[in-house]
Parts: structure tokens; C-alpha cells; sequence
């Protein structure tokens, strides 16, 4: 039972990952939409969080807060599983990991 406790809080890790971008661009999109005189071509998007932004409260949380949280978790996800592997695994995913962000996946 206790095997499968790491297992899944990785699991957990690395969902958040997942949800955490996709939270991000929902709500990007959708306070980019309900701001009538929102354009995403000329404007930031952090000015969706500016203090006059219409929305402000709803796109500092739900946005980049939660997706900053979400990045978190899934480091730390991802630094105990690769601290579980051997030294020589250790090394190769790293090298891979650096050759895919080089190479851009």
C-alpha cells in the first residue's frame, strides 16, 4: 500500500502541470473577451491583472497565481523522480531534457 503513495502524489504532481497552463489559457481567453476594449495583439497579457483591468481580481488568481503554483508542484514532481533514479539515469535526463528544450521538442 505504501508503494503506490509516491506513485500517486506523483500522479498528482504532474496533472497539476497539465491544469495548471490549460487554467491559464481559459481564463486569458475569456477576460481577453469579456474586456471590451481588450486587444491581444497590442496589449500584454499581464495588463489583464493590471490594477484598472476589469477583471483584475479573477486573472491575479485564477491566472497567474494558480498557474505559478502549478509550476511548482510540477517541479517538485519531477526533481523526486528524477532524485529516485541511479546517478547515470540522473545524468541522462538531464542531458535529454536540456538537448529537447535546445532542440524545442
Amino acid at each position: 500500500m505504501n508503494s503506490t503513495r509516491p506513485d500517486r502524489m506523483l500522479r498528482i504532481l504532474a496533472v497539476c502541470g497539465i491544469v495548471g497552463p490549460l487554467t491559464y489559457a481559459i481564463v486569458l481567453t475569456v477576460l481577453g473577451v469579456l474586456w471590451s476594449g481588450y486587444n491581444p495583439v497590442h496589449q500584454y497579457m499581464s495588463e489583464l491583472g493590471a490594477v484598472d483591468a476589469p477583471h483584475a481580481f479573477v486573472m491575479n488568481f485564477l491566472g497567474f497565481q494558480l498557474l505559478g503554483i502549478s509550476m511548482v508542484a510540477l517541479g517538485l514532481g519531477l526533481y523526486i523522480r528524477v532524485m529516485c533514479l541511479s546517478l547515470p539515469a540522473r545524468l541522462a535526463s538531464i542531458a535529454k531534457a536540456s538537448a529537447n528544450g535546445m532542440v524545442g521538442m
